[in-house]
Formats: structure tokens, sequence, C-alpha cells
């Protein structure tokens, strides 16, 4: 320090000595320059990560850096206004004070944060009623609703979704032609009310729905009357699973089969119960039962039933972790070696989060699973494991369903810079093998399932609709300047006479002609306006029944008097 930065008597006053570093003026407009760049450097940064940058975990890393930077540059600005502004100590302690309070007034009223796939924030606030709060105002308004006594079991038809996905798992929807223009003309509202946390799908036969939600500390089996929204019956037992990102709740899709419903819970419970009554029948928890640690983001395979079987994947610490249960007892019929091969204290399992499909290749009926190292076969009788095909990527986030192609050909898409790849799988003399005909990093799933539709894939990547020509892993678009443009965050989506109906991660239900030459969106509609939607939507006889994590609803969106699409129209279209 020069003598000329010494303090003395002449040179300081009171009121400059009450301010930190007022005899160091050097240091002070030093600090003025850096806070003003750092300020400028923020503003272009933000420009660049917004406007040119597309790194290749999609949005994902610009909100992270964007969060950190704006929590920085507050903090920052509040220490330099402190510290090193050019007004009295008086004057910053009068303006920094209450802007301080505010920050921290501010932080400290939030109750959650809600992280969408591409971690975007989204606020709940201590002065606003809890879900459970909400949850239970309506169920106590609701008590006195009747609902009609069904008497027998109904039969599962086409056009019912008893199930993850469909009755084949594969998002084909048999049913009515919907209208075509949404917002002219909004879908008819049926019912809307609050529901318990997860991300299950609603699984649909007649006039039930069926579901798996979060109330308090328990998980909630849940059948709702189609027509009105109303409880026919609830089924709780305590397990509460909740991480940072998707919060808490069950993350499956209960499965209907004659008069039961089989459900996986978010801790490992699996549940049978009776579809009328609710009533329990059997429960067992496989990864208590196996000795596993549940993996980050909780048991997320939807229960797949074969006969006699109920196929369920817990996962082992390498993959290759399925177990058949019997489905009237519960009692294990088969396990894989991925699981009975468990020494010592096992590392966190790798189920992965996708869920088993029963599937015919080659002649051949086998299970096919893509858990969270490899794509497998399996054998249904015995679950031996029949082929395999790594895949895996540093966070073990494979949740897309595969996607069948001709000739042995299989789709698989996940994130985390993993990409597509096309398996050819190959069946000669009793002998299966595998290999990749390409791997392209146009269209990364995180936990979208895309479609098959005439010779091209269509599905989101990293948020983003796009179209991939499947003979060479080539994207022939991605978005585009009208409707939604193609942002439809980690949605999920479905195909029904020739169209698809995608429901966006922030509520929207769109509809899309597929198109290879460009995204073609026909119409959309907002239907869950609060919070983000991981949960994929159920459409049955032209009805959509969407929820996510806070709200429940239904929407008519019938074309009238149109005649149901047979099967033959809806399988052919997607072939």
């Amino acid at each position: 320090m020069s003598e000329s930065d010494t303090p003395t008597a002449e040179t300081v006053t009171p009121t400059e000595w009450s301010r930190p570093f007022a005899n160091w003026p050097t240091l002070r407009v030093i600090s003025h320059y850096v806070t003003g760049l750092a300020f400028v450097a923020a503003i272009i940064s933000q420009l660049v990560i917004w406007v040119i940058w597309e790194p290749v975990f999609g949005d994902s890393l610009k909100y992270l850096i964007t969060y950190s930077m704006s929590l920085l540059l507050i903090f920052w600005g509040l220490g330099w206004w402190f510290v090193f502004a050019p007004v009295s100590w008086r004057t910053a302690s009068t303006v920094g004070i209450p802007m301080l309070i505010v920050v921290l007034a501010f932080f400290g009223s939030i109750r959650r944060l809600d992280m969408s796939g591409d971690m975007r924030a989204a606020i709940e606030f201590r002065w606003q009623p809890t879900r459970e709060q909400r949850l239970a105002a309506h169920r106590e308004q609701m008590q006195n609703t009747p609902v009609a006594d069904l008497g027998e079991v109904p039969a599962i038809t086409p056009e019912d979704m008893p199930g993850y996905r469909g009755i084949h798992r594969d998002g084909v929807v048999i049913g009515p032609k919907l209208t075509q223009d949404w917002e002219a003309h909004p879908p008819e509202q049926l019912w809307r009310q609050p529901i318990g946390g997860g991300y299950a799908q609603f699984a649909v036969v007649g006039s039930l729905l069926v579901t798996i939600e979060q109330r308090g500390e328990n998980e909630a089996i849940v059948c709702y009357d189609a027509k009105t929204g109303a409880e026919r019956w609830v089924y709780e037992y305590p397990a509460n699973f909740v991480e940072a990102m998707g919060g808490p709740g069950p993350r499956t899709t209960p499965t209907i089969d004659g008069d039961a419903v089989f459900v996986a819970g978010a801790l490992g419970d699996i549940h049978c119960l009776s579809l009328l009554s609710g009533k329990k029948r059997w429960q067992v928890n496989v990864i208590q039962d196996y000795g596993l640690i549940n993996t980050d983001w909780a048991m997320s395979s939807s229960p797949l039933v074969i006969g006699t079987k109920v196929i369920v994947n817990p996962g082992g610490p390498n993959g290759n972790g399925l177990v058949a249960l019997h489905r009237d007892t519960g009692a294990v019929i088969w396990a894989t070696e991925g699981i009975l091969d468990i020494k010592g204290t096992p590392a966190r399992n790798r189920p992965g989060y996708s869920s088993p499909t029963l599937v015919e290749l080659f002649g051949v009926e086998q299970i096919l699973n893509l858990d969270g190292t490899a794509l497998r076969g399996h054998d249904p009788d015995t679950g031996e494991q029949l082929w395999s095909f790594p895949y895996e990527n540093d966070a073990g986030v494979n949740a897309a369903q595969p996607i069948l192609l001709p000739d042995g050909k299989i789709f698989l898409s996940a994130s985390y810079n993993l990409g597509s790849t096309l398996v050819q799988l190959a069946y000669e003399e009793g002998k299966w093998s595998t290999s990749e005909l390409w791997n392209s990093l146009e269209l990364r799933g995180k936990f979208s399932t895309a479609h098959l539709i005439d010779g091209y894939i269509y599905g989101v990547d990293e948020g983003i609709m796009v179209c991939l020509d499947p003979k060479t892993g080539e994207r022939m678009w991605k978005g585009s300047r009208e409707g939604l443009r193609g942002r439809y965050g980690h949605g999920q989506q479905l195909f029904t006479n020739g169209q698809l109906v995608i429901l966006t991660e922030s509520g929207d239900l769109v509809l899309m002609n597929p198109n290879p030459d460009h995204l073609e969106e026909v119409t959309h509609f907002k239907v869950l306006p609060d919070g983000k939607v991981w949960n994929p939507p159920a459409l049955v006889g032209g009805r959509a029944y969407v929820r996510n994590a806070q709200e429940m609803a239904a929407f008519d969106l019938r074309a009238e008097s149109t005649p149901a699409a047979t099967n033959d129209e809806v399988v052919s279209t997607a072939d």
C-alpha cells in the first residue's frame, strides 16, 4: 500500500472510516470494474448459452448454469453494495438491508422446488396450500358422490388400455377419430380434481381408472370412476420415496388382468388387488427379498402379466434382474442370474426405468427388457437370458421403450450423451447374435418413447420433436417455427388413427400428423396448467385421461359421428 493510501486524520472522515475498505480507494475502484464486467459477461454468456450453444445434454445444462450464475450474481451484487459501493454506510444500509431481507425472505418462503426433465425450476411457496391439503379437501367434498355398482368384472376390449402404454405396450390406441381444432373448439372437460404425487399412467378398463399415487407417508392404489372421477376404492400402505428432482411418489403404472390389478411401488412393493373391491390378495417386496439397494429414481418398471406369471424388474447390480411371481399367490416362479448371483453387500442395482414387454422375434416368443446395462431377451417360461446387447450411459437411465422394426431390427434411444442405436438381432441354427448398425445423437429420448410410423421414427430429442430415418440414423427435421414449435419437453405420446397425440411436459395436449418432410402440428390445447407432466396419457374411446403429480382431468376428444378405427387400420399405419 502506498503512502497515499495510508489513512490519516487529515484525509479520512468519520463517515468514510465507517465503510469497509474506505482507506483503500484503489481496491474499491477495481471492485467497481470487476463487478461491472461480471454483470456484462453474464449477460453476454446468457445470450450465447440460449441462442447459440447446443450442448449434448440438452437444456438441462443451460438451466443449471443460468441458475448458478443468477445466485452468484445476486449475492456478489449484495456483497459489493455493502462493502464497496460509492455511497455512505447509512445509504448502503438503508437500501441494502431491505434488499437482503427481500432476498432471504424469498428463498425462505420456498417450500419446494419442482425440477423438470430439463432442470427448469417451478417453485411452490409456503403460503400456498400443500398438495395433500388440496387432495384432502377434495376427498371430503366428494365422499358422498355415488358410483354405479359394476356387478361383474368388465371384459378387456381392444379399445381399453389395461396397462402401461396399452395392451401391447406399444403406445398404439384403437378408438374413434378425434376433433381437429382444439384451439377454436376446445375439447369438453368431463371433470378435473386433485390427485396424489407420482408419475403413473391410468390403467383403463371399461369405466375403471386405476393408478398409484403418494398420499402423505403412504402409497395409495386408487380406482376412480371414469365418468365422474369419483373414487371407487383406495388401498394404502406405508411407503414414501422422495428424491430432489422428481419429488415424491411412485413411478410405475398398474396392470389390469382379468379380475385383478398388479402394482409395483417405488420401494419394491408388489401388490395384487381385487379389481372390483381393492382388497389385497397378496404382497411381496422384491427389493427387500433379494437384498437389493433401490435405484436412484426408484423402481419404475410396470408389471407385465403373461398367463400365470407376473414379471417385475427389480434389477441387480449388473442388470439381468427379472423375477416372475405367480399371479394367484405371489410365489416366485423364477428369477434371473442378475438377482440370484449377488455376493456380499450389493452395489446399487441397475434395473433401468423401462418396462418389460412380451414380443415375438424370429418366431420365438420372449420377454424384451431394456435394463440399466443392456437390452436383453428372456425365455418367458424359465427366465433364461437368450441374448443381450450392451447399452449403458453414465447415469444408468434407460427409460424409453425399445421399438421393433422389421427383419429383427430394434431401435433404442437414451439421453446422457448415449443417443439412439439400431440393433440387428439374428437367429441362426438355434443361436442368437446382436450387432450395431448405427449410433446417432440425433434423437436422445430421456424417458419419452418414440413411434415408428410409415418407415420413419418420431420422438422428442432432449425435449424437441424430431423425425429420424431409421435406415441411416439421420435426422429429417427438428422442431418448427409454428404452434408450439415442437418444444414438447420430456412429454409422452400415443398413436391413433394415423396421428400422434402428445402430452407435453408443460401440460399441453398436441395433435400431430406424422410427416417426414416437416413437423405438422394440427392443434394443441392446455389440459394440465400447473406442474410438470411426466405421466403418459391414457386415451380410451376418444376420451383422454391425463394426470401429473398434482391433478387429474378427463376430456372428450371425439369427432362427431365417427366410427372407431379397426385394429388392422391402426396397426398397418404404424408398420
